[in-house]
């Protein structure tokens, strides 16, 4: 809805969309005479708007907390408390949930930009899609994925247990571009806390380094 219009600047507050039309929508400004804007077409993406559920937010479960989960593995291992984001849902995973025994993927998850923990048995992206940063935004801090699992879980057809199954669906993970490996420029002996590098890196700390 048009809350504010000049001849340059259009300012708008938008509806509800439900559960199942989410993801990136755009303005189209018809102005009579001449026609309408052509969607995309801003090179500064100010025409462009997101539509998406937070997985903190009780407005994402229906009214209801968020789902509960599964204890720890050790005490709760045969839970089977599942999660199904359904196709045109679109969900920002914004703070790190319990374990859950599978997470089906028909719509998005999107990992918020911090450090997050997602713990299951089993995500399987039926169509889905699954987003840990962009090729033009990287994910810059620390995404960890915890699948659980023992000799006798279930396997799913094709894709086997304790697994990240996709299905026709896109998966985007792009971390911070950084020197993956380098040559040795003087011998590490056993018992030294430093190396000597050929090559300028930038690891973080706690990074773990292997040397072959």
């Amino acid at each position: 809805d048009v809350t504010n219009a000049t001849s340059t600047f259009i300012t708008c507050k938008t509806s509800a969309s439900g559960v199942k039309n989410g993801g990136m929508k755009y303005v189209v400004v018809t102005v009579p005479g001449y026609g309408d804007s052509q969607p995309g077409s801003d090179a500064m993406q100010r025409d462009m708007f997101w539509y998406v559920d937070a997985w903190s937010a009780r407005t994402t479960w229906g009214g209801s907390a968020p789902p509960t989960g599964c204890g720890s593995y050790v005490e709760d291992q045969f839970c089977t408390e599942s999660v199904v984001i359904p196709e045109g849902q679109v969900i920002l995973l914004d703070v790190s949930p319990p374990r859950f025994y599978l997470l089906l993927i028909e719509g998005s998850l999107i990992f918020d930009r911090k450090d997050l923990h997602l713990q299951v048995h089993y995500v399987l992206l039926r169509g889905g899609h699954l987003e840990i940063g962009t090729e033009q935004q990287p994910f810059q801090h620390k995404a960890e994925i915890t699948v659980f699992g023992h000799p006798k879980s279930i396997e799913l057809p094709t894709f086997g247990s304790k697994v990240i199954a996709c299905y026709r669906c896109s998966i985007d993970m792009h971390g911070t571009e950084q020197v993956a490996w380098s040559q040795l420029a003087t011998t590490a002996a056993v018992g030294h806390s430093s190396i000597n590098l050929m090559n300028p890196v930038s690891w973080p700390v706690g990074s773990k380094i292997v040397i072959a």
